[in-house]
């Protein structure tokens, strides 16, 4: 599985999301054999088509539940993604060669849209499960320095703009790697892509695509709209690179396997490497500029934090700004103190044990910890100090938040838990829902119900429940049409309204038609984890 993890490894030290100001290596969610790997007796197995209907050997496939798993298919194009605990998959494929798109597995092909995906029901025996991957369309270009000097081998990757990377799902891309002369050329689905590329021998910065021609911020990439002709000519002139460089030790001496990652002051810009046996890292491939660096090991082992003006701290608030220049920067090691396990119980807004991950908020970030186990429980290895504890989920069933004695909160109503010198137990959360209501009239009083009908030209309230410990949160109201044919539209975004005291976010509006709304509540803490509300109903007439 090596050239799996290579690139998987390529991809965790790419960027930070645009969305993002969760500074985290995700790596569970998409390196096979990490903390999340599953171990069951349960397989998918098939084989994986072409475009011409012949076998496509050499693609990797994915199946992805509480977490992914990975195989590469034969010559003749068969797979078996093993070891699966029971539930229901989703199949994915990518290709390294670029020949082929990467997507999602439907019955008949490939999408871009996990929930479009089919499930597959794997038990404790082999399910049958074969993949069609359609022709693509192309996008193709050049990798060079910016002394224009093509270069030979670099990893190029474009990327779908908006993924959900957590632990059910997998980053669509398509991928290649640079001809001698810097040339490339790879196949993806219609669709939104930023381009990235990254010199292999780390002599230049790696980046992304945009009409300037380089950029290492995902938020200043281009994105590449692909739709029914190809794309030519994105290329990438990448600047010289530098490194960030240390060594990790605790009080047994030097620690393996933990993730350093560097990213610039605005998080826009992030690159990762692992330690060795003897604690050392370098963080390469990084442009000039100032960074802060994070540390974090994915076993639990160790608790996570952040390089300081005086070594390890895990305030994030108190992270030492590197300033990194054509010669690098070294010397830059930290010290992990003893930490003490926090532990707790998340269940969904119905009381099932949830499937989330689990963050450690500090002044600044996020940083993601751990997920769940099936019951709901979770253990994090945490430094002595204050922190705020975070539960995300990413697939937006429930609204996410933060621990408070008295519920789920916002961070403003967050309560700080304390690590001291022991261990820490019954730090459980219970995510939330948003309820809604709709009221005749612009008064906050009175009957609400699920729909109304009021007299066109006045006003209808909306009323979503969200939580009095939410209050100060902000929400976007969506809004939905019916014509005369019958059809509603697509929702769009109308307002953005504040969580009142009473936990309440209120909309008014003068319905003309028939109309539903939803509330979407957005935590830009935790990667967009995003929650819609179901909808509510009114008409003018």
């Amino acid at each position: 599985m090596n050239r799996r993890r290579s690139a998987a490894a390529r991809l965790a030290g790419r960027l930070t999301r645009p969305m993002a100001l969760l500074v985290a290596t995700l790596l569970a969610a998409i390196l096979p054999g990490s903390s999340l790997a599953m171990g069951g007796t349960g397989a998918i197995t098939g084989t994986v088509y072409g475009p011409n209907g012949m076998p496509a050997g050499g693609v990797w496939v994915s199946a992805c539940s509480t977490a992914c798993e990975f195989a590469e298919a034969a010559a003749n194009g068969t797979y078996t993604v093993g070891t699966l605990d029971a539930g229901n998959y989703r199949v994915g494929v990518e290709d390294y060669t670029g020949a082929l798109p990467g997507g999602y597995a439907t019955a008949t092909g490939l999408t871009t849209d996990q929930t479009q995906a089919a499930l597959v029901a794997v038990t404790t025996t082999p399910v049958t499960f074969d993949v069609h991957v359609p022709a693509g369309r192309v996008i193709s270009g050049s990798i060079t320095s910016q002394a224009a000097v093509g270069v030979s081998s670099a990893f190029v990757a474009a990327c779908l703009d908006s993924p959900l990377l957590n632990t059910q799902s997998f980053w669509v891309c398509g991928y290649d790697v640079a001809q001698p002369d810097g040339s490339y050329s790879l196949a993806v689905l219609p669709g939104r892509y930023a381009v990235y590329a990254e010199d292999s021998g780390d002599v230049l910065a790696s980046g992304y695509y945009s009409t300037a021609g380089y950029t290492f911020a995902y938020r200043q990439a281009t994105i590449l709209p692909v739709a029914a002709v190809d794309l030519a000519g994105i290329s990438i002139a990448l600047p010289p690179g530098a490194s960030i460089s240390g060594t990790v030790t605790n009080d047994a001496g030097p620690v393996a396997a933990i993730s350093a990652q560097a990213c610039t002051l605005d998080l826009q810009g992030c690159r990762v490497a692992f330690t060795a046996g003897d604690g050392s890292y370098t963080v390469a491939g990084l442009p000039a500029g100032s960074y802060e660096l994070l540390f974090r090991d994915s076993s639990g082992l160790n608790p996570g934090g952040y390089y300081g003006a005086t070594g390890y701290t895990y305030e994030s608030g108190q992270a030492a700004t590197i300033a990194l220049g054509a010669s690098g920067a070294s010397g830059i090691d930290v010290r992990l103190p003893v930490g003490h396990l926090v532990s707790g119980v998340v269940r969904t807004s119905a009381g099932a044990p949830a499937a989330v991950g689990v963050e450690d908020c500090t002044t600044k970030v996020c940083m993601a910890v751990t997920t769940t186990a099936a019951d709901g429980t979770y253990v994090m290895n945490l430094a002595p100090g204050q922190h705020t504890i975070h539960a995300s989920d990413y697939t937006g069933k429930n609204v996410s938040g933060f621990y408070a004695t008295a519920g789920l909160a916002n961070n403003a109503h967050a309560a700080k838990v304390t690590v001291a010198a022991a261990d820490l137990a019954g730090i459980n959360l219970k995510l939330g829902k948003i309820t809604g209501s709709v009221h005749p009239g612009t008064a906050h009083s009175g009957k609400y119900t699920s729909s109304t009908v009021v007299r066109k030209g006045t006003y209808v309230t909306t009323r979503f429940l969200v939580g009095k410990l939410f209050a100060g949160t902000k929400i976007s109201i969506m809004r939905s049409s019916k014509n005369s044919a019958g059809t509603w539209s697509a929702y769009k975004r109308v307002a953005t309204v504040v969580v009142a005291s009473d936990g309440y976010a209120y909309y008014s509006t003068k319905p003309s038609g028939y109309m539903a709304f939803k509330a979407s509540l957005t935590d830009k803490l935790v990667i967009g984890v995003t929650y819609l509300s179901p909808p509510v109903y009114a008409r003018g007439k």
